[in-house]
């Protein structure tokens, strides 16, 4: 059913592992277009490590960058076209 949702959201705490098959679904889901939302409650690093660890599971290739504070996300246009 991950396919269903073009937006995921992941949110916690604590160290966290998904399976082979949890990955190569994930993998696919955002090659495809998908966008995953993450954040790590109150800053826990064991939850931010995981995430970067998965990430660089998916994606060895690519490094996390930050999304620039001028990206559409932040703008108040989005919607209004």
């Amino acid at each position: 059913s991950l396919f269903q949702y073009p937006l995921l959201y992941m949110h916690g705490r604590t160290r966290f592992q998904l399976s082979p098959e949890e990955r190569d679904a994930m993998r696919l889901h955002l090659a495809r277009g998908g966008v995953l939302f993450a954040d790590a409650c109150c800053g826990a690093t064991p939850f931010d490590r995981s995430f970067r660890d998965l990430m660089k599971q998916l994606f060895p290739e690519h490094d996390l960058q930050p999304i620039p504070v001028t990206h559409e996300l932040f703008s108040e246009q989005i919607g209004r076209d």
